[in-house]
């Protein structure tokens, strides 16, 4: 195994992590995402990269499970709804609850990526946000 080749049970080597582009569906703007993890657990939890480009985001949302957010560089910005745009920066972690609608994604002018844990179960996605 001195080449680290052999496959691990539980070990995702990075030659086998793909990236693939946001559905502009549920995306404004471009955002490319690589699917880092899954864990058995009863909510069957996921990890995932998420970079957003100059001013993309995502759509109001919710995730049943919930979902914890952990900025690793640039400068975004998250909504919960009925509250105030948050400025979010590398190091900056936020939890969102079940079935809080929020949204999340790149200032403008900047890049933004965090990783994002979430429950397996879908998310619902509603209209894209007004940023005016």
């Amino acid at each position: 195994m001195s080449d680290g080749s052999k496959k691990v049970a539980g070990v995702l080597k990075a030659a086998d992590v793909t990236t693939f582009k946001g559905d502009p569906n549920i995306y404004t703007g471009q955002v490319l995402a690589n699917r880092l993890g899954y864990a058995e657990h009863p909510e069957g939890l996921t990890l995932h990269l998420v970079t957003f480009f100059d001013g993309a985001c995502t759509n109001w949302h919710i995730h049943p499970a919930g979902q914890i957010l952990h900025v690793t560089t640039g400068v975004g910005q998250f909504q919960r709804e009925g509250e105030e745009v948050v400025t979010l920066l590398p190091g900056d972690t936020v939890t969102i609850e079940p079935n809080v609608r929020h949204w999340h994604g790149a200032a403008k002018g900047q890049l933004f990526a965090h990783l994002a844990i979430n429950g397996d179960k879908a998310p619902q996605w509603f209209e894209q946000v007004d940023r005016s």
